[in-house]
């Protein structure tokens, strides 16, 4: 399987996950990149600098200062322009128990998120059990 991907038309859903690097407890980084083995090659993992990336925070309608801030990006089934797929966007921030003020990634609602990707993604069940 290659290492280089094009990161609009890559297949695989993209989760980006904003988050300052200096804000990036140890832990939170060893069980993302635990998720990152168990959803190969379904769903690819980023955590991105909310200041640097903001251009992609403004293409899930954010700004750097919502973050700490978990979104997606995935193909969808629908044809648009030209055959192209459509691509359907998802945000942490949309669930209905995301609390905007607070400062610290919600493990239970990140495992959550990931969980949902993964069912529409293909993940396997004895996969996401792992989560």
């Amino acid at each position: 399987e290659p290492l280089m991907a094009d990161m609009f038309f890559s297949e695989e859903v993209k989760v980006f996950v904003f988050l300052p690097h200096v804000a990036r407890p140890a832990e939170l980084v060893s069980l993302l990149d635990q998720w990152a083995l168990l959803l190969k090659p379904h769903i690819r993992i980023f955590f991105a600098e909310p200041f640097l990336c903001d251009l992609v925070m403004a293409d899930f309608g954010l700004k750097p200062c919502d973050a700490p801030a978990v979104v997606a990006d995935a193909w969808t089934d629908q044809r648009v322009a030209n055959g192209i797929r459509a691509h359907r966007k998802y945000r942490m921030h949309d669930l209905p128990e995301f609390d905007p003020k607070q400062r610290a990634i919600d493990r239970t609602m990140l495992r959550g998120f990931i969980n949902m990707l993964g069912h529409q993604s293909g993940v396997s069940p004895a996969a996401l059990r792992q989560l």
